[in-house]
């Protein structure tokens, strides 16, 4: 790490570091100690759970990366490969947390100090839902706040009561809402992008230190998922949100000329939704 992105990320009043590049896995698991990739006994559902394989001693600073919302919602969360590819760039999200598959399954099973699949399609879809309020609340879209809060997979009717759970600090939470909600959807919108920001970075910690000869202050977190969500806080203070050419993820205008979604210049050498739109072209050229 050069001493230019050291004095980025004391920009962003973090200090935090984070390790990225290890090599991970996904394996199922039964109980406490087997480890299985199948033969699964009957009666028991197995858990993916994230296994790290190998360390890596590369440090980086996701405060200086305002990108990392879109990079993780623009994964399908049905895709093992894209979830590894990210967890392997930028580490677990919620690595420091205990996770219980009964806290939104319902199922009685143990719990484990590993990330579940579940859990990271749940985080995938939340950070997802998220920049699309956000946009509705940008451009006022009062229709389409209704159909991104119902078309959720953790949305809840009962009892003339809608429901919405959410993932925080590795535990479920929820918040209720009555139908007169609905009648003013960008309220809705904004007190469901409070509920879920708030109590994602409702840890992050301000703190002081001494580097002679005075002291410092600055702000410190436990997981990536805390600054992807910080990330989020301060996309509500203003900017603008665009919606990517090709993916159609939003995503936060960093330059007027973006539009498709951002890219992290360590890996790639430009947004891989803008090479996937150029080849879209040209085939549909060639097809004439």
């Amino acid at each position: 790490m050069d001493q230019e992105e050291i004095k980025n990320a004391l920009k962003t009043g973090f200090n935090t570091e984070f390790i990225r590049g290890n090599k991970y896995r996904f394996v199922d698991i039964v109980d406490n100690s087997t480890y299985k990739d199948r033969d699964i006994p009957e009666g028991l559902a197995p858990t993916r759970l994230l296994i790290k394989e190998r360390d890596s001693n590369k440090v980086f600073f996701p405060a200086t990366l305002p990108q990392l919302p879109t990079l993780l919602a623009r994964i399908n969360p049905e895709k093992e490969k894209e979830i590894l590819k990210f967890v392997e760039r930028y580490g677990e999200l919620d690595g420091k947390k205990l996770f219980r598959q009964r806290d939104f399954t319902g199922t009685n099973t143990l719990g484990y100090e590993r990330e579940s699949l579940e859990w990271i399609q749940w985080q995938i879809r939340t950070v997802y839902l998220v920049l699309e309020l956000l946009r509705c609340v940008q451009d006022s879209d009062k229709k389409r706040v209704r159909e991104v809060i119902t078309g959720s997979s953790y949305y809840q009717e009962e009892a003339g009561w809608q429901y919405m759970s959410y993932p925080s600090l590795g535990e479920k939470k929820s918040f209720s809402f009555g139908e007169p909600y609905f009648e003013e959807p960008l309220k809705l919108a904004a007190y469901t992008i409070q509920k879920i920001i708030n109590d994602n970075i409702s840890n992050i910690k301000r703190e002081i230190g001494w580097s002679f000869p005075n002291f410092k202050t600055y702000y410190n977190a436990e997981t990536l998922i805390e600054i992807i969500y910080w990330h989020l806080a301060n996309i509500t203070a203003g900017g603008e949100l665009r919606k990517c050419e090709y993916c159609h993820t939003p995503f936060f205008v960093i330059d007027n000329r973006q539009r498709f979604c951002p890219y992290d210049p360590e890996f790639e050498r430009e947004s891989r939704c803008a090479m996937a739109y150029r080849q879209k072209q040209r085939r549909n050229r060639l097809k004439g």
